[in-house]
């Protein structure tokens, strides 16, 4: 819940600056900007903060396509 909490406060935070910065901007226009915002924010922290310190950073290493139904994987941890 205080995670919860905390994300409502910050879009709500973020939905005043852009309310100062676009003063046209009508209410669902600043909510849809505002929740833009906030879920940015929450899928860089899981996946660039919370993902890597959860799995073991080698595991997160991606494939190279080199041709079609061809995958070499950079990295293969034994």
């Amino acid at each position: 819940m205080a995670m919860h909490a905390l994300w409502v406060r910050e879009h709500n935070r973020i939905v005043k600056i852009l309310h100062l910065l676009n003063p046209f901007y009508d209410d669902e226009k600043l909510y849809q900007e505002g929740r833009r915002i906030v879920g940015a924010m929450i899928q860089h922290i899981t996946y660039n903060e919370w993902l890597p310190a959860l799995i073991p950073s080698l595991t997160l290493v991606r494939p190279m396509i080199v041709e079609r139904n061809v995958i070499i994987y950079p990295f293969f941890p034994h």
